[in-house]
């Protein structure tokens, strides 16, 4: 019962301390802020991660406030730790906030949103309002490419409908940056090894005095040669059971067969990990293709699937003359082996109508069983149980196995 009253007389004279009480003259503690929109298709609660300045944490404050001035004692010190300085209002951070609202706002097609800042003081206390006015949302009129180059403008010709860049939509910065995204995925995946998305921007022509904007696709120039270039799949060279990390490489490769297999320049150590058939359906870079990262992440996605394989790294090597129209790559496919044979073991407890045993299991798994990523499965099982009373005599005190095997 003392401890109760005393917890309810400290957390009354914690709630008793003045949370302005360390607030310098002339200045406000920051007490609270809200925003504000004309609109409700503005959700306000999500621009309250670009206000810079947040309030205390109410409780925290007041005991910071508990603390003394003498901050050269040691208990002043930790009941600090303990709480929380006060935040003083801030004139620049306040605006700060404001113009970051603003922006966000223009970002989302409010090209013309303006942010008020109204400041309520009150027993050196400061509360603010973040006022929206919206003044409409922009949508797209007209979207046309101005590319000097002509290749490039016709290999993005069969793309350009499936952006969100299209007339009467939102012309907002999301929608611009998923349509750069998407159109240089599109180049990569028909040749252009070399092309990014820097290379793409968008102008605009927002003077139409109709909340509507016209939308240019541009291009910067190329930094080297072959940036604005198809590149062509020349030679695929696979090692196959070849693990950079591990020190029999050098055992195991010291004499590489090296196999022509469908396009396909399959090399082999000692250990002729994997199937050349397997090799090939599972690959998806071939000579002659145009190359594509959707090939490349499908050629690792579909390696890295077998449980008997541990890493699969694909480089490639710039090997044309960058005057020439068609350029040509070589790709290096590393297959890294993982563990072939698996083993677990296991045992469990039985209790069956009081009479207790065991049950073992034995589990073995053989990944690669014929060099094509095959698992061979075998599961020997076993129990044990002790029969300790029956109502026939003939069993009381004998013991009672089974076994099993899975395969």
């Amino acid at each position: 019962m003392r401890r109760v009253i005393c917890y309810i007389l400290m957390l009354g004279f914690i709630w008793s301390c003045s949370t302005t009480k360390n607030i310098p003259e002339g200045e406000y503690l920051m007490n609270g802020y809200e925003i504000k929109a004309d609109t409700k298709d503005i959700e306000t609660s999500y621009y309250e991660d670009y206000v810079r300045q947040q309030p205390n944490n109410k409780i925290r404050l007041r005991v910071y406030n508990m603390a003394g001035q003498d901050t050269s004692k040691w208990l002043t010190r930790q009941i600090r730790k303990l709480g929380q300085a006060p935040v003083i209002y801030s004139a620049k951070l306040t605006q700060i906030s404001a113009t970051q609202i603003q922006k966000q706002l223009n970002n989302e097609g409010y090209l013309r949103a303006q942010v008020d800042t109204l400041l309520k003081p009150k027993d050196k206390k400061m509360n603010i309002t973040y006022d929206i006015k919206n003044n409409g949302i922009y949508t797209i009129r007209n979207y046309e490419y101005t590319i000097n180059d002509s290749t490039i403008a016709r290999s993005l010709r069969p793309a350009r409908k499936y952006t969100r860049i299209q007339p009467g939509v939102i012309f907002n910065k999301e929608n611009l940056d998923n349509s750069t995204a998407h159109l240089t995925t599109y180049l990569r995946n028909i040749g252009y090894y070399n092309f990014s998305k820097e290379y793409l921007y968008f102008k605009a022509d927002t003077t139409l005095n109709s909340h509507q904007a016209d939308v240019f696709l541009s291009l910067y120039e190329p930094k080297g040669k072959t940036d604005f270039k198809r590149f062509k799949i020349r030679n695929v060279n696979i090692l196959t059971g070849y693990d950079a990390l591990s020190r029999t490489n050098q055992r195991i490769f010291a004499n590489p067969d090296t196999v022509q297999y469908k396009g396909l320049n399959i090399i082999y150590g000692k250990n002729k990990f994997l199937r050349k058939s397997t090799i090939a359906r599972n690959n998806s870079i071939k000579p002659g293709d145009y190359y594509a990262d959707l090939r490349f992440t499908r050629t690792i996605a579909a390696f890295n699937s077998m449980n008997v394989i541990k890493q699969t790294n694909i480089s490639f090597n710039q090997v044309s003359d960058p005057n020439d129209s068609i350029q040509y790559l070589d790709a290096q496919i590393s297959i890294a082996p993982g563990n072939t044979h698996f083993f677990q073991a296991e045992i469990q407890g039985t209790n069956s109508a009081g009479d207790l045993g065991i049950a073992p299991i034995l589990t073995y798994q053989h990944r690669n069983l014929f060099n094509g990523a095959e698992i061979l499965n075998v599961k020997l099982r076993g129990a044990y149980e002790f029969i300790s009373s029956t109502k026939d005599s003939d069993l009381t005190g004998k013991n009672y196995y089974e076994y099993g095997v899975d395969v």
